[in-house]
């Protein structure tokens, strides 16, 4: 808890500092023969509503981003593998929206979704998430079987004035692959930090139901006696992973960026004593660029 806190304060205070000295962009004009990249602030909760090109009809909304990264091969492994980060922020007259990888993109909300509600404060809606699952190929759990991929439907809700923001979500699986629901809430600040950067910092906790972390960190009888771990039974659902994440963003054309993203995840309650835990707490790293058109 103790790194948690001190990482969170650094993040929380540089972020400060760059806001206290960001200057303020012009306003955005299409048509501007001298259009300044320092235009360049999407409104978080709303899309990328100044694009970089204007080549797309203005109920479209695209950005794109691809990289790679470095993370635990499983929440709670102490081994790392490198991965692939896809990142997608597609809207349709700030109602329908495909997110992948919200973090990157820098919204409140994911996955393929409909705001029932929204304007420039709030955001509240449906959306379809993806749940990736766990293989078992790692040495520690190699025995007690995969966790195939699910889809979850559910809701969200986010409300953001200006660069500060709250969001929330929760879903149900709905291939009964656990049985259960997962969800996030998280509170935080994204903006602009100067006419060529734009930054994201995020304190965010994870909650699920009992099957989820019965299933994801539970070791049954025969899983323990395929993998030679002990048999361990958590006491219900809750929260279990607390998260900081932090994306910085520089600006290299009026359409094209470069970005980094650091997120530190700690497990905590039941999940933390999980016999297929060797590191309770972790970080993931990944850089890509990307395109706001």
């Amino acid at each position: 808890m103790r790194r948690f806190s001190v990482i969170s304060g650094v993040l929380w205070a540089i972020i400060g500092v760059n806001a206290v000295h960001a200057q303020e962009p012009p306003s955005y004009d299409a048509s501007s023969s001298n259009f300044d990249r320092s235009t360049r602030y999407p409104a978080l909760g709303q899309g990328d509503t100044t694009p970089g090109t204007p080549n797309l009809p203005r109920d479209l909304e695209l950005t794109v981003a691809v990289g790679v990264g470095y993370a635990p091969e499983y929440m709670g492994s102490d081994d790392k593998e490198a991965i692939f980060v896809p990142a997608i922020d597609f809207e349709y007259k700030d109602r329908a929206f495909l997110v992948i990888e919200r973090d990157a993109m820098m919204v409140p909300y994911e996955g393929l979704g409909v705001k029932l509600l929204a304007n420039d404060d709030f955001s509240v809606g449906v959306n379809l998430t993806y749940d990736k699952g766990r293989d078992d190929d790692s040495d520690l759990i190699n025995g007690i079987g995969d966790m195939e991929w699910t889809a979850l439907g559910g809701g969200f809700a986010a409300w953001h004035p200006g660069s500060f923001f709250i969001r929330g979500q929760v879903g149900m699986d709905l291939l009964n692959e656990y049985n259960s629901y997962k969800g996030e809430a998280g509170i935080g600040f994204a903006g602009p930090i100067s006419p060529y950067f734009r930054g994201k910092i995020e304190l965010s906790t994870a909650f699920a139901g009992e099957n989820y972390v019965q299933d994801y960190f539970g070791i049954t009888g025969g899983q323990a006696a395929a993998s030679g771990l002990p048999i361990y039974s958590p006491d219900g659902g809750g929260f279990y992973k607390n998260s900081l994440v932090g994306t910085l963003q520089y600006t290299i054309t009026q359409g094209a960026f470069i970005q980094g993203l650091l997120r530190y995840d700690m497990l905590t309650g039941e999940a933390e004593n999980s016999p297929i835990v060797e590191d309770d707490a972790a970080f993931t790293a990944a850089a890509t660029v990307g395109y706001k058109f």
